[in-house]
């Protein structure tokens, strides 16, 4: 009995330490089980991140050299002098590690608005061209005939 009665003694001091201990070191949270890429947004920011994965990939796909750097110097030229955004934030952000600050949701905000313009824009002029081109064909034509000969 003598046995079963110091191992019960040692387990209660053995879980009084354990307590003494947690009161006394700072407690630790545990990381997020979440891996990169999975983190849940709300439905405003979600909208925001999938304008900006779709835009920053279209701009990759048509300038090889854009970049996130590229995007900071975009947003401080929209913003005006004294106004901008880290690269680490963007790039958090894209990446679903972080949900940015209300002034930097404005800032991407600005960017993915001044984006969707160009993308309008540009659209516009290829049809504009498509019809130039078309009647640059016909005029064209029309003038390589020799009228002399009628």
């Amino acid at each position: 009995m003598d046995i079963q009665n110091s191992q019960r003694s040692a387990a209660y001091h053995k879980s009084e330490i354990d307590e003494l201990i947690n009161l006394v070191e700072p407690k630790k949270k545990p990381k997020s089980s979440k891996q990169i890429g999975q983190r849940n947004y709300p439905p405003e920011i979600e909208n925001l991140w999938n304008d900006l994965v779709l835009l920053y990939e279209k701009r990759i796909k048509s300038d090889s050299k854009f970049s996130f750097n590229k995007m900071v110097l975009e947003i401080h030229k929209l913003l005006g002098e004294g106004k901008s955004i880290a690269v680490s934030t963007i790039r958090n952000f894209y990446l679903r590690r972080t949900i940015p600050r209300k002034t930097s949701i404005m800032a991407i905000r600005c960017w993915i608005e001044d984006e969707k313009k160009k993308t309008v824009n540009d659209e516009d002029g290829e049809e504009e061209n498509q019809d130039i081109d078309d009647s640059d064909f016909i005029i064209n034509n029309s003038n390589g005939k020799n009228s002399n000969n009628i």
